[in-house]
C-alpha cells in the first residue's frame, strides 16, 4: 500500500478547484491510509481499536515523562543476541523489561519485570551418578550476558532434592548462594547419607 505524501498548509489563496484537488485528495486519502495501519478504519466496526502494535526500535532508553507511564521496545541484554524485547518506563524513571524467555528444561522467563531462571544440577559424586557423601560444584546460569547472573539483583535461589529412589529417610541436604552478580554463577554444596540417595536437585533463582 503507498500513502501518498501529506503536504502542510492550505492552498494559496485564489486557487482554482483544478489547482488544489491533487494536494487535498491525496492529504485527506493519506491520512486515511496513514490511520488505518494497524487500526481498523472509519468503515469498520470498532473504528480506531487496534489491530496490531508495531514498533520501532529504541537505540536508549527514553527520558521519563512524570506522572505518564511508556512502553517501548529495543534490543535488550537478557536474552543476548540481538534480540528484541519490551520495556517499560515509569513517570518516576523505574525501568522493567517485560518480556524475554528461554523455555528449556535450563531456562529462564522475564516476569512483571522479575527474572526467573530455573535448571538441573546432576549428582557427580559416584560412577553411579547420585551422591551418598556429598559434591560441591556451580551452576553457570542460562542467559549469562556479559558475564552476569542477573544485570541488577539476585534476590532468591531455591534447591530442591530428587532421590534416586524411594530413601528410608529424608537427611538429605542442598545448600545454594550466589557467588556476585557478576561470576556467571553461584556455589553449591549437597550432601546425604546411604539411605536417602539422590541423582541431583532442581533449582529455581529470582532476581532482575
Amino acid at each position: 500500500m503507498t500513502i501518498p505524501n501529506f503536504q502542510l498548509g492550505y492552498p494559496p489563496d485564489g486557487s482554482s478547484l483544478g489547482n488544489t484537488k491533487l494536494q487535498m485528495r491525496d492529504n485527506i486519502d493519506g491520512t486515511i491510509l496513514t490511520l488505518s495501519v494497524d487500526h481498523r478504519n472509519a468503515n469498520q466496526t470498532t473504528p480506531g481499536y487496534h489491530t496490531i502494535i508495531h514498533q520501532v526500535l529504541q537505540g536508549s532508553d527514553p527520558a521519563a515523562i512524570t506522572g505518564i507511564n511508556q512502553i517501548y521496545s529495543k534490543v535488550a541484554a537478557i536474552p543476548s543476541g540481538g534480540d528484541t524485547q519490551l520495556f517499560s518506563i515509569t513517570g518516576n524513571g523505574g525501568i522493567s523489561q517485560l518480556t524475554g524467555n528461554h523455555t528449556a528444561p535450563n531456562g529462564f522467563t522475564w516476569i512483571g519485570g522479575a527474572l526467573i531462571q530455573w535448571g538441573f544440577v546432576p549428582g557427580t559424586h559416584t560412577a553411579n551418578n547420585y551422591l551418598a557423601g556429598g559434591d560441591t560444584g556451580s551452576i553457570s546460569f542460562n542467559n549469562n550476558p556479559n558475564n552476569y547472573i542477573f544485570p541488577n539483583n539476585a534476590f532468591n535461589i531455591f534447591p530442591s532434592l530428587t532421590y534416586l529412589n524411594a530413601p528410608s529417610s529424608t537427611g538429605g541436604t542442598a545448600t545454594v548462594t550466589f557467588k556476585s552478580l557478576t561470576t556467571g554463577g553461584v556455589n553449591w554444596f549437597y550432601s546425604s547419607n546411604s539411605t536417602n540417595t539422590y541423582n541431583g536437585f532442581y533449582w529455581v533463582a529470582i532476581g532482575n
